[in-house]
């Protein structure tokens, strides 16, 4: 199990270490046009998954992302692989966001978090189909916005 950094901690919760200077409030105009860019990534990061073109899904992630499932870490590397081989099983895919909402906590950090429906067929016609929540940290960096941090939870029956 990987541990997440303190900086990395900071980052998410607002709070600025020691010894940095802490930056101006970001304006409405400032957070809407952040919001917009997370919310076209992820639109992207949906689009791909559901073509599917992991490759250039995957591109939206950061090398180091941590990943936890119902709770449970997984790890990045193996998720990916166990990932691209269950797509190789699959004859359609569709993914896409139900309710959310994007909150900005700095220049480079943001949170999108919500649920989203997913539904997958087989080559057999089976068909596998759901809502799930989830939590995904961007941070922005000087490639663009990247995902660092997913955290995915079937919602229970009783949610549904």
């Amino acid at each position: 199990m990987r541990m997440i950094s303190l900086a990395g901690l900071a980052i998410v919760v607002g709070l600025t270490p020691r010894g940095v200077a802490a930056q101006p409030a970001l304006s409405a105009a400032q957070r809407s046009a952040i919001a917009d860019s997370v919310r076209t990534v992820m639109d992207s990061v949906f689009g791909l998954s559901s073509r599917p073109d992991l490759d250039r899904m995957y591109s939206y992630f950061s090398a180091n992302t941590t990943l936890l499932h119902n709770g449970k870490p997984e790890d990045w590397k193996e998720h990916q692989a166990g990932t691209r081989a269950f797509y190789k099983t699959l004859r359609s895919v569709d993914m896409h966001a139900l309710a959310h909402e994007i909150d900005v906590l700095s220049p480079t950090a943001a949170v999108w978090r919500g649920q989203l429906s997913y539904s997958f067929a087989d080559s057999t016609g089976h068909l596998a189909s759901g809502i799930a929540a989830s939590t995904w940290v961007l941070a922005r960096d000087i490639s663009g916005w990247r995902i660092v941090h997913l955290h995915m939870s079937d919602l229970p029956a009783s949610a549904k």
